[in-house]
C-alpha cells in the first residue's frame, strides 16, 4: 500500500469511547425515530458527528468504520486497494520529488497550483474550504459521471437500526453516480422511466432521491469538514449515505440473480472520501457476509477475526495536500478512481439492467 501522509486529522484513538457526550439526557432523547423532538435539529447534528453516533447507532444498523482488520478484508477489496492506492496502481511516493518538475506532465503543474492554495483557506469556514475541494476533485468530471451537493439520500432503503434508533438522512457535500436518460429507446439501459418502473414492479431502487431521478446507483460520497474539525464528522455522515448505496445495488443485483445472472460476480464497493481541511482521506465501503468472516480457529497462536457482518468503510489512503508530491498523488488516485469506475462500476450495472431488461422484455 502507498504512504498514507500525515493522519493527524484523526482523534487519537479514532474516536471517542464514552457512550455519551455531556449532554447525554437531551442526546438521549434524540435516539431514536419514535422520540426525537422538532427542536433538536441542532444538537442532533452535532451528536451525528460525535463517537457516540458511531458507537451506539451506526453499530445498532451494522454500519462500521474502520473496524475490520485488513486480514479479514475480502480479496476483491484487498485487490482494489491495491489497484488505487498500492504501488501497482502508479509512482510510489519515493519516486516523487518534493518539488515536482513542471515541464511535461499537466497534472504535477495542477497539483502543485492546488497545493498552493490550500494556505489561503487556513481557518475558513467549510463553504470556503468547499470552494478548493470542488477544484481538487474536478479531475472526476466526466460525461458518464453526475455529481449532485447537498441531495438528501431519502430513499426508503438501506440498513435499519437493530434498537429502532435514529439515523440521520444522508446529505452528502458531493455525491457521484450514473446519469440517467430521458430516452426511452429500448436499447437505453439508463432510461429514467424505465428505473423508475422497475422501482414499483420490481422492488430495484436506483435513486437515492427518488423525487429528483437524474441520478442512479451513487458510486462516490464526498464529506468535508473545515481544517477546525476532524475526520470523525464526515466519515460518520458519509458511512449511512454509503451504506444506502450499496443497498441500491443490491437491490439490483437481487433481480439479476432472480433472473439468471451469474453469482460468480463480485459485489460492486462503493468509494468514500472525507477531508478536515487539507487532509484528505479516501475510504471504501463494501459489505461483509457473515459466510465471508473466516471462522475462529481453537489454535491460542492464530490470528482470530473480529470482523463482524455488515457494511464497512476500511481506509486505504490518507494524506494533507499542503504538499505539492502528497496533491500530486492524490489526483493520480482520484484518475485510478475514475479509470475503475468507467472499466468496472458502470459496465458492471448497466450489465446487470440489460441481463434484466432481457430477461423480463
Amino acid at each position: 500500500m502507498s504512504d498514507r501522509g500525515s493522519n493527524s486529522g484523526r482523534r487519537v484513538g479514532g474516536y471517542s469511547s464514552s457512550p455519551l457526550s455531556d449532554d447525554s439526557h437531551a442526546l438521549s432523547q434524540m435516539q431514536s425515530l419514535k422520540s426525537r423532538p422538532p427542536w433538536a435539529a441542532s444538537a442532533a447534528s452535532s451528536y451525528v458527528r460525535s463517537g457516540s453516533y458511531r458507537d451506539i447507532n451506526l453499530r445498532s444498523a451494522h454500519v462500521y468504520v474502520e473496524e475490520v482488520a485488513m486480514q479479514d478484508w475480502p480479496a476483491h477489496i484487498l485487490q482494489l486497494a491495491e489497484a488505487l492506492a498500492g504501488p501497482g496502481g502508479g509512482p510510489a511516493p519515493a519516486v516523487l520529488q518534493p518539488n515536482p518538475t513542471l515541464t511535461d506532465d499537466p497534472l504535477r503543474e495542477s497539483a502543485v497550483t492546488l497545493a498552493g492554495q490550500v494556505s489561503n483557506y487556513r481557518l475558513k469556514s467549510e463553504s470556503d474550504w468547499m470552494e478548493l475541494n470542488r477544484r481538487v476533485l474536478s479531475v472526476l468530471e466526466h460525461d458518464h459521471l453526475i455529481k449532485s451537493q447537498d441531495r438528501r439520500f431519502d430513499a426508503q432503503v438501506g440498513p435499519t437500526s437493530d434498537t429502532n434508533l435514529f439515523l440521520s438522512t444522508p446529505t452528502p457535500d458531493l455525491a457521484f453516480g450514473l446519469p440517467t436518460s430521458l430516452d426511452e429507446d429500448a436499447d437505453e439501459p439508463l432510461s429514467r422511466s424505465l428505473l423508475t418502473q422497475w422501482y414499483n414492479l420490481r422492488g430495484v431502487q436506483a435513486f437515492p432521491s427518488p423525487g429528483r431521478p437524474d441520478m442512479a446507483f451513487p458510486c462516490l460520497i464526498y464529506e468535508a469538514e473545515p481544517d477546525t474539525g476532524n475526520l470523525v464528522a464526515p466519515e460518520n455522515q458519509a458511512s449511512y449515505g454509503a451504506a444506502k448505496a450499496l443497498s441500491m445495488i443490491q437491490s439490483l443485483r437481487n433481480r439479476y440473480h432472480e433472473l439468471g445472472g451469474s453469482r460468480m460476480s463480485e459485489r460492486l464497493p462503493v468509494i468514500v472520501i472525507c477531508s478536515r481541511g487539507p487532509i484528505y482521506e479516501v475510504l471504501v465501503a463494501f459489505d461483509l457476509h457473515a459466510n465471508e468472516i473466516p471462522p475462529k480457529t481453537t489454535d491460542p497462536a492464530s490470528a482470530k477475526s473480529t470482523a463482524k457482518a455488515g457494511v464497512h468503510l476500511v481506509e486505504i489512503w490518507t494524506g494533507s495536500v499542503h504538499r505539492p508530491e502528497v496533491m500530486y498523488l492524490f489526483q493520480l488516485l482520484l484518475n485510478r478512481v475514475l479509470s475503475w469506475f468507467l472499466a468496472t462500476f458502470r459496465p458492471t450495472i448497466i450489465n446487470m439492467i440489460n441481463t434484466v431488461k432481457a430477461s423480463v422484455s
